[in-house]
């Protein structure tokens, strides 16, 4: 799964929001469908260390959608109190507030469990065993068995918004046939996300029955990809795709244009759509370049605004200037309002009852990536490929490439 952690950790983006923000909240679920009573919003996120930008842009996102609920009158005549709380990233503190919640008679009617999968695959031996209700934008909620299949059965209660890597792939497949690309020139960043992003379209480029010319990885602490753009180059590719994360992707632009390679077409994969890339770059490196998007990055102009995409801009500046790509947020707010929708179908906020009602939402309005999300053979999401889009580069507006 990508989004958390990597291209999200590289949709792990940047954001604002103090530790602790939102009310002191606690209770255990209701096992019925009371009112007057708070529902328990806990987010144990990395709002510390060097996931805290990441971190605190999750939080903004939960908290939009939980005062949006508010405002409408919560559910069920139930309204959501937020309780957040800093394990700077450190999966063992992440179960250790859990458990403190917990045994201090806390336990949350829906967790936020962590902003990377590392902290999210810490809580699930505690989500399971105490019948938790698990919905967040980190990539851990569905444990994936060694097959590859996800373990929907063994972690019944957990639920990600993260995008899959298979539709990302697919999504990208459909770009390059559709364009009439034969031979493709691969370049990932040497990390165990661009590892796991190059494995993953490798494979589905093969499968579509086109070429790989050459497959490069790089440092990503590097400055400078001269050499590894020079291989890629003499393969004679007909497109290069590329994955890199902030200041990396300058890098990729600006060793492409070194060479005066600027004539074969590339595409910068989902993780360069989180970027500035008008920050990072010389708008001259932007030549044949077009990116992978979510369609919520790509820019509309405020007169062509939705009613929905208002609302949610609306509820994120309520809270202070967006300090980043507007996905970053979109990714917790839907798991809140799908969290929600499921608890309003349920009548109830047991979390067994409130699975199995999300896992039959079908489509929904209020969430802002997609509709549709949740199957009872699937707690990531099912990811219609009309989610994704390719755009120009430019610079972020409203959290929004305007290319």
């Amino acid at each position: 799964m990508i989004t958390r952690s990597a291209g999200v950790a590289a949709l792990v983006a940047l954001g604002i929001v103090v530790a602790g923000c939102g009310s002191s909240g606690g209770g255990a679920g209701d096992g019925g469908g009371g009112s007057g009573k708070d529902i328990n919003v806990l987010a144990i996120q990395a709002l510390s260390g060097p996931l805290g930008p990441s971190g605190k842009a999750d939080v903004i996102g939960y908290k939009a959608a939980v005062d949006q609920i508010n405002a409408a009158g919560g559910i069920n005549g139930r309204h959501l109190k937020i309780t957040v709380v800093d394990d700077a990233g450190d999966p063992t503190k992440a179960v250790s507030l859990l458990h403190d919640a917990i045994n201090s008679g806390h336990t949350p009617d829906i967790l936020a469990d962590g902003t990377t999968t590392a902290e999210s695959l810490a809580m699930a031996p505690v989500v399971k065993s105490q019948h938790i209700l698990a919905s967040s934008a980190s990539t851990g909620l569905a444990v994936p068995s060694p097959g590859g299949a996800e373990d929907v059965a063994g972690h019944p209660t957990k639920f990600s918004t993260s995008v899959s890597l298979p539709a990302v792939t697919q999504a990208m497949v459909d770009y390059l046939k559709g364009k009439g690309y034969h031979k493709v020139a691969v370049l990932a960043a040497n990390d165990a996300y661009g590892r796991s992003w190059s494995a993953a379209y490798t494979k589905a480029i093969k499968a579509a029955g086109l070429t790989i010319t050459s497959s490069v990885s790089f440092d990503p602490t590097v400055l400078d990809l001269t050499p590894q753009m020079q291989k890629l180059q003499a393969s004679n590719p007909d497109v290069l795709i590329a994955e890199a994360y902030g200041a990396a992707t300058g890098y990729v632009l600006s060793s492409r244009e070194k060479l005066g390679w600027t004539k074969t077409p590339m595409i910068g994969a989902l993780t360069f759509s989180v970027s500035d890339l008008t920050k990072l770059a010389d708008s001259s490196s932007f030549t044949n370049v077009v990116l992978e998007s979510l369609k919520i990055q790509q820019y509309v102009a405020p007169a062509a605004r939705g009613a929905k995409l208002k609302a949610f801009l609306a509820a994120l500046t309520a809270q202070g200037p967006l300090q980043t790509a507007l996905s970053a947020y979109a990714f917790p707010y839907d798991a809140i309002w799908l969290a929600a929708d499921g608890i309003r179908k349920a009548g109830t906020t047991d979390a067994v009852k409130v699975a199995k009602a999300m896992e039959t939402l079908g489509s929904v309005d209020d969430t802002v990536i997609q509709p549709g999300y949740f199957t009872p053979a699937n707690h990531f999401p099912s990811t219609d490929l009309s989610t994704f889009t390719f755009v120009a580069p430019g610079p972020l507006v409203d959290g929004t490439i305007k290319s």
